[in-house]
């Protein structure tokens, strides 16, 4: 005979995706006002670390057994279907990573000089892009 522990998994896996996705949110408005001055290439660096970290964990939860059941009886909503949120988010995560590699990641180091790296800078109209990519995160978590 075993303890059984595993109808906790999904109210677990629930809990903490809900607070990632609120974190995720908060980090989103912040970057987003970050983003109306002009930026160094380390901040496009950080911002792909972030989104990064939030997605692995997104994708590390969506698999977990009955969380789909147990999200949609938290929240009373029958059609309630977390996974296809958080495979959403994940899509507009990768969105906003693909503007900063295709547009930016040849361009981060201006020069690399014996007192070391010079980074590139991004004005807020450069940037714009951008931001929208992550209004467009924030604005798919409620």
């Amino acid at each position: 005979m075993t303890f059984r522990a595993n109808n906790l998994i999904p109210q677990i896996g629930y809990n903490q995706a809900r607070k990632d996705v609120l974190k995720l949110k908060a980090w989103c408005i912040n970057m987003s006002t970050q983003l109306d001055a002009t930026q160094p290439a380390q901040t496009l660096i950080d911002i792909l670390y972030s989104l990064s970290l939030h997605k692995a964990v997104l994708n590390n939860i969506k698999g977990i057994p009955g969380l789909a059941e147990y999200a949609r009886a938290q929240e009373n909503d029958p059609t309630y279907d977390p996974v296809a949120e958080f495979l959403n988010i994940i899509s507009l995560i990768n969105a906003a990573g693909l503007l900063i590699q295709s547009n930016n990641v040849n361009i981060l180091i201006n020069s690399w000089t014996n007192t070391g790296i010079e980074w590139s800078t991004f004005t807020p109209t450069q940037l714009l892009p951008l931001k929208a990519a992550i209004e467009d995160i924030a604005n798919s978590i409620s």
